[in-house]
Formats: structure tokens, sequence, C-alpha cells
């Protein structure tokens, strides 16, 4: 899935590197988490 999502396996150091180069897990992933909340939030009171 991190595939999908970051366009690399961070699995591979090549992967990882990637990740830690691009900055991805300080500027990607909070944003990612912030909107599966909000999403998760919509769900639960029946607003989707």
């Amino acid at each position: 899935m991190s595939r999908d999502l970051l366009g690399c396996d961070i699995g591979t150091p090549e992967g990882f590197s990637y990740v830690l180069e691009n900055n991805l897990f300080k500027e990607f992933c909070p944003k990612m988490v912030e909107s599966a909340a909000k999403i998760t939030d919509k769900i639960i009171n029946d607003e989707i």
C-alpha cells in the first residue's frame, strides 16, 4: 500500500532513501492522516 501512496517501496533501501530525500514522512504523510481522519469522522457521523 505504501507503494501506491508514496510511489515507492519503503521496504527497500532505495525506496526508504527516496522518502527521506523527498521529505515525504514530514510533508505527505501528515496530509494523508488528516484526510483519513476527516473521512472517518464523516463516516461515523453518517455524513457520507
